[in-house]
């Protein structure tokens, strides 16, 4: 099933983030690695259609930039977002980074600034029909809650939304929003937000089994499905709701033997899902998986990918995957992380 896997590293550990497919057939990475200072960067892949390197790219004219999400833009580009270090040296706020074709900087925006006294952090962007960036956050530590800003194509903000929504600490770095067939956006955090295009509530809720909703999809009735870790850590969830946002059925079973939990979820053309995750053994060491459940929720598939964590999967053109993520490595008496790109075979079940 496994087609082929590229490994990259950086001077120290490197992981990846996010994936998708690009439009000319390629692939755009967006991941992290420390320099040999212990600094954290943002490191950039794309890749041609075999993963072989088209260019990397390291932030570090963004300083301390933590990318955790990106996308490929309208104009060939790419927009990444995350967080770094402020003028304040104790504010971290959000950034967006615009990068041309070739990974090229052509502008970085500090989006929160000085509203959030405690800093704020970046974790998902979708572009928007405008040009603009719809960008998920939260803000750190005492001043907990869920923000969501609207950018120009130049990385303005236009406007934010404030949700006083319970941040867990363990989790300060995950979240999701998806453009909706509405126009609005539905956003994971801690709870299931879905708000029109304007950034206004039009429901919110949550769930008390549910950490955090890492990734969330709208489905072709209207629904919604999300993944991420049960309340005890224990297990990856999958759970499917109505359009309202009430929740339908819910499976924390899919894989057997404790998890930290699915990372994301992919939607395939025979209306299955994909999820993106952990697993880990008795002997406490980490398994990168990939699953595959029904709607019904009855599990397909999972499949063991290597030492690591899976955080992002996404359906290829071909009926395939392609899955990011940390892949564990031997290193002296030790092990490091390096990003991993492994694409899989299509589907006969797709």
């Amino acid at each position: 099933m496994i087609q082929w896997t590229r490994t990259f590293a950086g001077d120290g550990n490197a992981e990846g983030w996010y994936v998708e497919q690009t439009t000319d057939g390629g692939y755009f990475v967006v991941g992290q690695t420390t320099t040999a200072e212990h600094d954290l960067r943002t490191l950039l892949v794309k890749t041609n259609s075999s993963g072989d390197v088209t260019w990397t790219k390291i932030l570090i004219g963004a300083g301390q930039l933590r990318a955790y999400s990106g996308q490929q833009t309208s104009d060939g580009g790419y927009i990444v977002v995350g967080e770094g270090p402020s003028e304040d040296p104790d504010r971290w706020d959000i950034y967006l980074v615009k990068i041309d074709g070739q990974g090229n900087v052509d502008w970085l925006s500090d989006v929160s600034g000085a509203d959030f006294w405690l800093g704020a952090r970046g974790h998902s962007i979708v572009q928007t029909s405008d040009g603009g960036y719809a960008v998920l956050g939260t803000t750190i530590l005492s001043d907990n809650a869920v923000i969501l800003f609207k950018t120009d194509g130049l990385g303005r903000r236009q406007w934010f939304r404030r949700y006083p929504i319970e941040i867990v600490e363990a989790n300060y770095d995950r979240g999701s929003i998806r453009v909706t067939s509405d126009g609005g956006y539905i956003i994971g955090t801690r709870t299931l937000l879905k708000v029109d295009s304007q950034g206004n509530q039009q429901w919110l809720k949550t769930f008390d089994d549910v950490v955090c909703a890492n990734s969330v999809l709208q489905t072709p009735d209207g629904g919604y499905v999300a993944t991420g870790p049960r309340e005890d850590y224990g297990f990856i969830y999958l759970f499917k709701t109505d359009a309202s946002g009430t929740r339908v059925w819910y499976e924390s079973n899919l894989v057997a033997g404790p998890t930290t939990g699915g990372h994301w979820v992919e939607q395939t053309a025979a209306g299955d899902y994909v999820v993106a995750g952990n697993y880990v053994t008795p002997e406490h060491d980490a398994k990168a998986i990939v699953l595959r459940a029904t709607s019904s929720p009855i599990a397909v598939w999972t499949l063991t990918l290597f030492d690591g964590s899976a955080a992002c999967v996404r359906r290829t053109r071909d009926g395939g995957y392609i899955v990011t993520g940390e892949r564990n490595v031997p290193s002296g008496s030790g092990t490091s992380g390096h990003m991993f790109l492994t694409k899989l075979a299509p589907d006969r079940t797709h």
